[in-house]
């Protein structure tokens, strides 16, 4: 989608055909497995997607952010979810449930465009983090998403200091891979003068000196 107008266009066009909650941090909008009752489009707030194996290692989808929708291929599908959603702030959602979801795919070309322009969105995503995981090491995955919040950092708050708002267990699920990876690849980042670390916090030494942004 050309940067968020396009996401921000169907946010009002769906408004009026769902119910706005307000969600508190750590409250779940839904789990893995459930049946979809609904899609829900984000107002404000963050809300992670995460899925956990019969062996209790965690994997991170992502994190979603205002204005992306989540859990719309399987409302459209009905097909259970399959990761869990958790707020990870407080926020605001609007619920839109799926028999109302497939009505306007039915009768609103205006709406039906738009969430096909999202499902395809949402496929690209899942596609570049596959040939992510497949293609480039651990360092060169922590590389990528680190320049990223480097530089919304120092877009929006004019800072090149950055806060994990997460574990390293957290961080490694994000990835893909194990803590230890993401301790040795953090270790390999710092010697090689890109970043600086102190607990949570990280320091860019230099984002010139970081690897072209992959998509």
């Amino acid at each position: 989608m050309k940067d968020n107008r396009e996401l921000i266009r169907l946010r009002e066009l769906i408004l009026p055909h769902g119910d706005a909650h307000r969600y508190r941090q750590h409250q779940r909008l839904f789990y893995e497995g459930d049946e979809p009752q609904a899609a829900y489009c984000l107002l404000s707030g963050r809300v992670r997607l995460a899925s956990t194996s019969a062996q209790g290692r965690e994997f991170i989808f992502g994190e979603i952010r205002p204005n992306r929708i989540i859990g719309l291929t399987c409302s459209l599908a009905s097909t259970p979810y399959p990761y869990t959603a958790t707020a990870m702030e407080d926020g605001d959602i609007l619920t839109i449930p799926a028999s109302i979801l497939n009505t306007l795919m039915e009768t609103r070309a205006d709406i039906a465009a738009l969430l096909l322009r999202t499902l395809s969105l949402e496929h690209n995503i899942a596609t570049r983090r596959l040939k992510s995981i497949v293609f480039h090491s651990v360092e060169e995955r922590l590389e990528n998403y680190l320049r990223k919040q480097f530089e919304h950092r120092r877009k929006h708050a004019r800072t090149d200091t950055l806060e994990l708002r997460f574990s390293r267990e957290e961080l490694s699920a994000m990835l893909g891979t194990t803590r230890e990876s993401v301790s040795r690849a953090l270790t390999a980042l710092t010697r090689r003068g890109l970043i600086r670390v102190q607990g949570k916090m990280l320091q860019c030494a230099d984002l010139d000196l970081f690897l072209p942004p992959q998509p």
